[in-house]
């Protein structure tokens, strides 16, 4: 058996008997478009808590973007927690803080990383929460849900209006 058949099995069955799919409701705030389908090449980031989504809503408006929106999604699959990337990457020998920083600086490439390629082999994971800046005081963090193919794990499930005063 091929070597990409023998992985496609293991994860498979990862997810089957070992890995537990979890079902979380969370936020995602998009520009300069709405959100019509989801991407399966590139990941994408959600946060568990709707105050951050209507700050990162806020900071797209003042960052002088013309069209914001934001949605309630419902994302299915294997997410890890902080602690479990942490151990992954530990289990790897990636530098957890380097990667972690890298995500966060490219967006667009961050699904693409070879470092995320082994972090879905070795733990058959759809997603990773993870630190990322708080958008209310960017000296601290919040948790942040990164998820790699969105088209397979994400479902919107409303776009949420924005009220006036709070922008």
């Amino acid at each position: 058996m091929n070597r990409t058949l023998n992985e496609l099995l293991r994860n498979v069955i990862r997810s089957i008997i070992c890995e537990e799919v979890s079902t979380i409701t969370a936020y995602h705030t998009s520009t300069p478009k709405e959100l019509s389908t989801l991407s399966s090449n590139t990941g994408m980031w959600f946060t568990p808590q709707v105050n951050l989504a209507h700050a990162y809503h806020r900071n797209a408006l003042r960052d002088g973007a013309r069209k914001v929106f934001t949605y309630v999604v419902q994302i299915t699959g294997n997410i890890l927690t902080s602690e479990e990337l942490e151990k992954a990457c530990e289990d790897l020998g990636i530098d957890h803080y380097d990667y972690v920083a890298y995500l966060v600086s490219n967006p667009k490439q961050a699904s693409k990383h070879p470092d995320t390629a082994s972090i879905v082999e070795h733990t058959g994971c759809d997603g990773f929460v993870h630190d990322d800046y708080d958008p209310r005081n960017f000296s601290r963090d919040v948790d942040s849900i990164f998820v790699i193919n969105p088209a397979k794990s994400v479902k919107i499930l409303e776009k949420i209006v924005i009220p006036p005063k709070d922008h």
